[in-house]
């Protein structure tokens, strides 16, 4: 009973899913965009209550092209809300552009295709190592390989070997870093991606960043001070006390 109890509760997220309302993807398909990774916030306010009271205000700011920004800040004052608006999870007032253009105006899964993000909770997929590191089947083994190298999972021999679930957070953040690097996408962000690991695979991942993302716009939320000053900016975000 207690197991049956324990699976129903999945039914019954799996049926509140399928009563949420769907996102509009409708907008301009824009040939060899972005060309430039220049960011632009335009007064851009966010609520998620959608009432008067926003946890991103009046935010104003650019971020030029290859740029490397850390944003810093204390626990709710909305680096992660930030970080959401540029992939629209959610509905937001203002305007955000990137090369020039105005994010609304693209279709909502072409704009993440062309977005990159590390977030702080890995996600593995049930599957083999090619289908978690290229789930849509577009790039070489080649390009597989040389990104696993790259990050040290030199423990796999095939890329068809089924992934164990039990890996530890380090590899699977290591595998979920391999994704973002075969994909080549301009446009980089990452979610305290190294928060849950350990300091030599911190380490490792801050160094792959640094030697491997020089062509692209970085955006990476930190929480450790000692990382910062390997990028070019740093955005503060601060809440005020009630």
């Amino acid at each position: 009973m207690t197991t049956l109890e324990n699976q129903m509760v999945t039914v019954e997220r799996v049926l509140e899913y399928t009563k949420q309302k769907q996102e509009n993807k409708d907008g301009l398909v824009i040939e060899n965009w972005p060309k430039g990774c220049e960011i632009r916030f335009k007064d851009v306010y966010l609520s998620y209550k959608n009432d008067q009271d926003h946890i991103l205000k009046h935010l104003n700011f650019a971020i030029k092209n290859k740029e490397k920004v850390a944003i810093v800040g204390r626990t709710g004052s909305g680096k992660t809300s930030l970080i959401s608006t540029l992939v629209r999870l959610y509905d937001f007032e203002g305007n955000i552009f990137i090369d020039n253009i105005d994010i609304k105006t693209l279709p909502v899964d072409f704009l993440r295709s062309k977005i990159s993000v590390i977030p702080q909770e890995p996600t593995i997929f049930s599957g083999t190592l090619r289908e978690n590191i290229d789930p849509t089947g577009q790039h070489s083994d080649n390009d597989i390989w040389k990104a696993i190298a790259t990050v040290n999972l030199s423990f796999f021999q095939s890329l068809d070997e089924k992934i164990d679930m039990n890996l530890s957070v380090c590899q699977k953040q290591l595998i979920c870093l391999c994704r973002t690097m075969v994909r080549r996408n301009k446009i980089v962000i990452l979610d305290e991606s190294n928060a849950s690991v350990d300091s030599d695979t911190e380490a490792l991942i801050q160094k792959i960043i640094t030697e491997n993302f020089g062509e692209c716009t970085v955006i990476s939320i930190m929480h450790k001070l000692r990382y910062v000053l390997d990028f070019d900016l740093v955005l503060v975000v601060d809440k005020e006390c009630p």
